[in-house]
């Protein structure tokens, strides 16, 4: 097996962002004001060009206008591209289609829809910038807010109790808006050198990923994370995670942090297993006729998109005789870390990494060796 050179830790760490590039990141977004209100008591006022730009986080000529009762005046909010596409999306417009369509027919839709459409709905919620009239987010009105620097916090105690005290860093591939967070941490001084790849001293570094969203749009979810440093990738653990934290059942943010204080030390502990299987991943072979055969189950299984598909098939053509279920793993990760993957395609990436490593060395069919599907049944 042909071997790299080792990569140079020092160097890479470079790449990576710093507890304070985080916390800076995470900080726009909070603390967040409210204002509730029924969904007929709001019009909303489009500029031409209000959906220009890709930085759906930035102020755009998008006003909404909120009526404070029969006898007081209304209020109008700016809002961010974000929030204007998702007051859109909350009158049934796909948000493709408003980018796309003319200013003036989204905003007749949009309030006609408001206005004799949407009296079901008791009231909604839009989330603003305190003591300013900007609306960033619009979200179900029983929706709070669970703090992703609060959580921050709680995922940084639990490495310390587990690893003590060191540096902690944090992937590039870092993700922030009010709908979605996506943070994965490294502890580089959790090391542990994988054996037996075409890398010399195949370094990896135990993790946490975290994912959350302000609006309530998604799941709070924390796993555990193993990062490589060669290349950058890693993927994410999914053994060592908790379910994910379900908002009807916890809706109080107190009781979420407690969640997130015990999910931490749960998952931290059982890292070390999913060093092991990743060690174990270097000696199982694919077999030339069975590559194919292989790859394309876990297409299918985990639904990676034909784009991302065609590339990790073109990583995998540059590895020539002697491939092993670890060289499939890495060509899935590499491409998590390509420009241009979204956010959703990296977090599906990594954790069809993640699952190629724990299935691989049990959920395999005892004559071709392929790996099975999850819950595979011969019955």
């Amino acid at each position: 097996m042909v071997h790299a050179n080792a990569v140079d830790i020092e160097e890479m760490r470079g790449k990576l962002l710093t507890l304070d590039d985080v916390r800076e990141r995470l900080a726009t977004t909070e603390p967040l004001g409210d204002r509730v209100f029924e969904a007929p008591q709001a019009q909303i006022r489009l500029e031409d060009g209000w959906a220009a730009g890709g930085d759906d986080t930035a102020l755009a000529p998008a006003y909404l206008r909120v009526s404070n009762g029969p006898d007081g005046p209304a209020t109008e909010y700016r809002l961010t591209k974000q929030a204007a596409l998702e007051v859109g999306a909350f009158c049934r417009l796909p948000r493709k289609l408003q980018e796309a369509a003319p200013t003036d027919l989204v905003q007749t839709w949009v309030n006609r829809i408001l206005t004799e459409n949407m009296a079901r709905y008791k009231e909604v919620k839009l989330l603003v910038r305190p003591g300013q009239d900007i609306g960033t987010a619009l979200t179900n009105h029983t929706i709070q807010p669970f703090s992703n620097l609060q959580f921050l916090d709680i995922l940084l105690d639990g490495i310390q109790r587990a690893y003590g005290e060191g540096e902690v860093l944090a992937d590039y591939k870092f993700h922030h808006d009010l709908e979605r967070t996506n943070l994965r941490l490294v502890v580089p001084g959790q090391q542990r050198v994988i054996a037996g790849t075409r890398v010399a001293d195949d370094t990896w570094s135990a993790g946490i990923q975290f994912r959350n969203s302000l609006a309530g749009i998604e799941q709070t979810e924390i796993m555990g994370y193993l990062f490589r440093w060669w290349c950058t990738n890693g993927c994410t653990d999914t053994l060592a995670q908790v379910p994910a934290l379900s908002r009807r059942q916890t809706p109080d943010p107190d009781d979420a942090y407690e969640w997130a204080r015990e999910a931490v030390d749960q998952i931290l502990g059982s890292l070390e297993g999913s060093f092991e299987a990743v060690q174990a991943t270097t000696q199982l072979q694919v077999a030339p006729d069975q590559v194919a055969a292989t790859v394309r189950d876990l297409f299918a299984e985990h639904g990676v998109p034909t784009r991302h598909r065609e590339r990790i098939i073109s990583e995998l053509a540059e590895v020539g005789e002697d491939m092993t279920v670890y060289d499939v793993m890495q060509a899935v990760t590499v491409v998590a870390n390509a420009d241009g993957v979204s956010p959703d395609a990296t977090e599906q990436l990594l954790s069809l990494g993640g699952h190629i490593a724990h299935a691989a060395s049990t959920d395999r069919c005892g004559e071709c060796r392929r790996i099975l599907p999850a819950g595979f049944s011969a019955n």
